[in-house]
């Protein structure tokens, strides 16, 4: 019995830092993704494409869906072109509702 009851105390104590382990991994993701979202906001209102587009891999793997045709682009340079034309049509600084 006292080799259960210390199984027991073993598993839950695993258990217990698994979930604290888990709890802090996703606290620190939440915080790189506020971190990305704030960057590529700030680089959207100051038209910055390379502060836009850093968020981005580089390459040919990069796919991406947008409201207006092509509705699809494939490559970080397809990509880059696209956002490139949609800030062309603002005149200075972006002024969006995207909070910065």
């Amino acid at each position: 019995m006292r080799k259960l009851t210390a199984f027991f105390l073993l598993t839950l104590a695993c258990t217990a830092f698994l979930s604290v382990q888990k709890a802090r991994t996703a606290v620190n993701n939440e915080a790189e993704i506020h971190k990305i979202l704030d960057q590529w906001a700030k680089a959207f209102h100051a038209k910055d494409l390379n502060g836009i587009m850093a968020i981005y891999e580089p390459g040919d793997a990069l796919v991406a869906y947008d409201i207006v045709p092509p509705l699809q682009y494939s490559g970080y340079e397809a990509y880059k072109k696209d956002y490139q034309e949609f800030l062309d049509q603002f005149q200075g600084r972006s002024t969006s509702n995207i909070a910065a």
